[in-house]
């Protein structure tokens, strides 16, 4: 339980993607029993569910009024909404004040313009190294395609059901994201990680209607380009290895030694190597410690301003994992 902020970060997004993607198909299959359950849960998981539940809304207005599905979508919505009462509750109760200190950025136009190669990669802009032309490059090879043959796709069949679904599965929620973000940001690549399944599902649906030399092209393009960027990534972006810093303090540490951390985004995992009741964060108020690091796990407690009495001695670790160790007389 000394991760719940990793999880949170890593595999919320995940699982709001499964639950989305698990809905669409419940939905397009008119499976409606689950597709309540889906949705429900989806929305227990993040909040952004409900920008898929929008964007199945939307999806269903531009089918004829006769149609089956937007029927049953209009009933059911309201199970969805009895599910979700609890869920609405919770967040009323425990959201952040309205001025409280926010971590994510505005999106620049480079974002914006580069939400192709976001939803097939997952890189965010503070990934991007060196990387910026290949990122440009193929961010325009993916705009010119995409647009070229949803075109060409419109043309020939514009009540497309499965096109028109995977179209709102994608536009509706990174639209409203972007509207959103006019008055407070709101825009982060692993929050939209459930359209990326939208968008590799539309890449697939626009290869299979690709001329074979054209597809082949195109598939050893992306295929090279994936390869170079999970390299990129493997070499530049490693995490610091907090376990082998905590390893050697437990070597030099006695029994009523402590461990300091000066970034409270390491206070959970520093819990996790070491003795829980051993780790406190130094230099910082209670008040101070934003909301969106897991401060509700931060007990008051937690927070010391000077190390402890000799012998007891701190380790304390700065951002960069190296440590000093200190006491007071």
């Amino acid at each position: 339980d000394h991760c719940v902020t990793g999880v949170q970060t890593c595999a919320l997004p995940i699982l709001l993607a499964f639950f989305a993607t698990a809905s669409w198909f419940f939905l397009l299959k008119h499976k409606w029993r689950w597709y309540v359950v889906c949705v429900a849960l989806g929305l227990h998981t993040h909040y952004f569910m409900s920008l898929v539940f929008l964007s199945q809304i939307a999806y269903s207005f531009v089918l004829p009024k006769t149609s089956v599905l937007r029927k049953h979508l209009v009933k059911n919505s309201g199970a969805v909404g009895i599910l979700s009462i609890p869920w609405a509750i919770f967040v009323l109760l425990n959201r952040p004040p309205v001025q409280s200190q926010f971590w994510i950025t505005q999106p620049t136009s480079k974002d914006i313009f580069t939400i192709p190669v976001t939803l097939l990669t997952g890189i965010e802009q503070s990934a991007r190294g060196n990387t910026n032309l290949i990122i440009m490059s193929m961010a325009i090879l993916l705009w010119v395609y995409c647009l070229f043959m949803a075109k060409r796709l419109f043309k020939r069949r514009p009540d497309h059901e499965n096109f028109l679904a995977l179209l709102y599965w994608i536009i509706v929620p990174i639209g409203v994201v972007l509207l959103g973000s006019i008055f407070k940001p709101l825009y982060l690549p692993r929050y939209i990680i459930f359209t990326s399944v939208g968008f590799m599902l539309l890449l697939f649906f626009f290869l299979e209607h690709t001329k074979e030399k054209a597809r082949l092209v195109l598939m050893v393009i992306i295929g090279v380009f994936l390869c170079y960027y999970q390299g990129y990534q493997l070499r530049n972006k490693s995490k610091p290895d907090i376990r082998s810093t905590i390893r050697e303090i437990k070597t030099l540490s006695g029994p009523n030694d402590v461990i300091y951390v000066d970034n409270e985004l390491n206070f959970h995992v520093a819990q996790y190597y070491y003795d829980p009741a051993k780790v406190f964060i130094i230099s910082k108020t209670h008040k101070e410690i934003p909301t969106y690091v897991g401060k509700i796990l931060i007990p008051a407690s937690s927070i010391k301003l000077s190390p402890p009495q000799y012998p007891a001695r701190a380790f304390i670790i700065n951002s960069s994992l190296d440590y000093d160790i200190q006491s007071t007389q």
